[in-house]
């Protein structure tokens, strides 16, 4: 299933090894559960946490609802899967700013 993972796999760390409610459903699977990083490293680095076994395919930059995401795909045997990530607020900014229209 495109984008899917168990609770369990989706179930993150704060700085002091408790869980937080909001990284156990931020999952990846689409914009509005992006999996939150401050950089590409991160990225990669919670996917080899997350989705052991999985290779990526590639990533890209895509706008949704005028907010940049990082968009992941990653595939292990027969399934792939698309995880959605976003970053810090600079990030925010320069890709908002990157993707505004020209005004003329």
């Amino acid at each position: 299933m495109l984008g899917h993972l168990s609770r369990s796999e989706s179930t993150l760390m704060d700085n002091t090894g408790a869980r937080t409610d909001d990284e156990q459903t931020r999952d990846g699977s689409s914009p509005e559960l992006a999996v939150s990083v401050q950089s590409v490293r991160e990225e990669y680095a919670w996917i080899q946490q997350n989705l052991p076994g999985f290779e990526v395919l590639g990533q890209g930059l895509v706008l949704h609802d005028s907010l940049a995401f990082d968009v992941i795909t990653v595939t292990c045997g027969d399934e792939v899967r698309r995880i959605y990530t976003e970053f810090g607020a600079a990030f925010r900014h320069c890709a908002e700013r990157r993707f505004r229209p020209a005004v003329r």
